[in-house]
């Protein structure tokens, strides 16, 4: 079958001699170089979607477990919170409390503008195309064909491309007042509409558009295959189908089956590859050319703010089922002059997590005020003091 051997089946023809000839287009399927790129572009005041200050991040992915984390079952919660999001490596984060008044406020405008499902949904569509990058550039560290390698690096700068320039247009389609977004979304403009990533765009286009244009014959015998260029032979698929036209009773049963995805070319597909290569030395040599100059094609801003986001996203993921229950979330008010605290109908979550939507979760109220600093709970066994201070 054509698709075996690594082409695709847009032209094929029967011979004499029982042979098989087959013409087609170089799939799109052949790929990247194995590391993982950055690049660093337009120096716009945006850094960090959680920290208004680049710095104040600096040490966070050094941080250990917190004890009290696991003494109050809050390493519970933040596994099940982030389930699913374990590449971006966030329980970091959570370990990282917050020390000014100011930075509190900077996360809490922009979980408010995440709110909005239109700006969430485009987030998330962001993340989730950013995802398919990854996963074209983690294949390539698996391959050894040289030019499968670089055929997924450029899908992978395809699709880069693609996440990058969609999330610039969504933002400016959305209501967005936090410093935080509102500053992505200049840096974004700043860097799509810059020289060097739109030479980036025209670059990854034309060779795209190379590699389209190469069409080939794969003649079959035996056990012999010759490769060779397409010299405009007709194809004799529509005649073949014409002809037994007639003999046709009715749609038939679907045989088809799925391929298993491989981790790369088999021997047969990769010296057919070979060949067609020898044939297109110029397409071939541009493709060397670009995956070269464009080996660190990744942005640094746009990949940490993709992995900074999850942050968000996880947690308004976790407390939609919460929310749904009936359960009360609020934004606290906090300040750098008074000492004061006072909360009213706070629930365990690590608790809640195990009930909800089974049964109902009793909410509680306490107050600090003056010169108090020190809650003294107590109770019987299981009478729920851990569960309050949680």
């Amino acid at each position: 079958m054509l698709h075996q051997v690594g082409v695709s089946s847009q032209y094929r023809r029967l011979t004499r001699g029982g042979a098989t000839e087959l013409r087609g287009r170089l799939p799109m399927l052949f790929s990247p170089l194995p590391q993982l790129f950055r690049r660093t572009t337009p120096q716009v005041r945006f850094h960090s979607i959680l920290f208004e200050q680049l710095s104040d991040g600096g040490d966070v992915d050094v941080r250990d477990t917190p004890s009290c984390f696991r003494d109050l079952n809050l390493d519970q919660v933040l596994e099940s919170m982030l389930d699913g999001r374990e590449e971006y490596r966030l329980e970091a984060f959570f370990y990282s409390p917050l020390t000014t008044a100011a930075s509190v406020l900077y996360r809490h405008e922009t979980l408010q503008d995440l709110e909005k499902k239109e700006v969430f949904d485009t987030v998330a569509d962001f993340s989730r195309r950013m995802r398919g990058v990854r996963a074209h550039l983690s294949r390539v560290a698996k391959l050894h064909h040289r030019y499968e390698r670089e055929r997924w690096f450029l899908d992978a700068a395809e699709a880069y491309v693609t996440a990058v320039s969609t999330l610039k247009e969504e933002l400016t389609l959305r209501d967005v007042d936090s410093r935080a977004l509102v500053g992505l979304r200049g840096y974004l403009e700043t860097y799509v509409d810059s020289p060097d990533f739109s030479t980036f765009v025209a670059d990854t286009q034309k060779v795209k558009d190379n590699l389209a244009s190469v069409v080939y014959r794969v003649h079959i015998r035996g056990s012999r295959v010759e490769v060779s260029p397409y010299g405009g032979e007709p194809d004799y698929t529509p005649e073949v189908e014409q002809t037994f036209a007639k003999f046709r009773q009715g749609d038939v049963d679907d045989y088809r089956v799925h391929f298993v995805d491989r981790a790369g070319m088999n021997h047969i597909e990769a010296r057919i590859l070979d060949l067609v290569v020898r044939l297109n030395p110029g397409v071939f040599s541009t493709l060397d050319d670009y995956c070269a100059r464009y080996e660190s094609f990744l942005d640094d801003t746009v990949v940490r703010f993709e992995r900074e986001v999850q942050f968000y996203l996880a947690y308004l993921e976790f407390i939609e089922r919460f929310k749904t229950a009936g359960l009360p979330f609020c934004y606290p008010q906090v300040s750098s002059r008074s000492k004061d605290i006072h909360v009213r109908e706070a629930f365990d979550v690590a608790l809640a997590n195990t009930l909800v939507p089974g049964k109902k979760v009793v909410c509680n109220d306490f107050r600090l005020e003056g010169t108090e600093r020190i809650l003294v709970v107590t109770g019987a066994n299981q009478g729920g003091k851990t569960t309050f201070a949680r």
